[in-house]
């Protein structure tokens, strides 16, 4: 496996620690379902990886985390910045389970107007993409987040601020 094959979902902060615990930064996309995942990889700046067990989170106005390994604790207070990540075969286990949904053949709203249809759906290593086609024939690619997917219903997806994709 390379670094490559990984996927990052946040750092890991050597400031603050909390009885044990390490501050973890969320990446902007990061759910918090990925913390579900027992086995992931630290990345230091040097590029070594290391496998560990999460052991622990704890939730307030922060997240921070234990692994199993009591050791790597040191590593992590003694480097810049420190990659948490996970594969990408866990990213997208976790992020098949939120939904079932297939947005294929689905009609998009956009503005309170049908724009077009769904006609594929793709996963780029961070969340699936929907491709529209679009009325005029036309294919736009949109991001499958809450950003610009507002709702999903049986055969209907309403969206939110994809204005700028149709320059594109």
């Amino acid at each position: 496996m390379q670094i490559s094959d990984l996927i990052s979902i946040g750092k890991l902060g050597n400031a603050k620690q909390n009885k044990g615990l390490i501050l973890f930064r969320p990446n902007r996309n990061f759910k918090r379902e990925y913390l579900s995942i027992r086995d992931v990889f630290l990345v230091f700046t040097d590029k070594r990886v290391r496998l560990v067990t999460l052991d622990k989170v704890s939730e307030a106005k922060e997240i921070y985390l234990s692994f199993l390994e009591k050791e790597i604790i040191a590593e992590i207070k003694s480097s810049v910045s420190v990659e948490m990540m996970i594969t990408r075969n866990d990213m997208k286990t976790i992020n098949k389970q939120d939904t079932d949904y297939d947005p294929v053949g689905k009609i998009v709203v956009f503005e309170g107007r049908k724009i077009g249809v769904i006609s594929d759906v793709f996963f780029n290593n961070a969340q699936d993409v929907l491709v529209i086609k679009l009325e005029d024939g036309k294919e736009i690619m949109v991001p499958d987040v809450a950003e610009f997917v507002l709702c999903k219903e049986s055969d209907t997806i309403f969206m939110q601020k994809i204005k700028d994709f149709f320059d594109l």
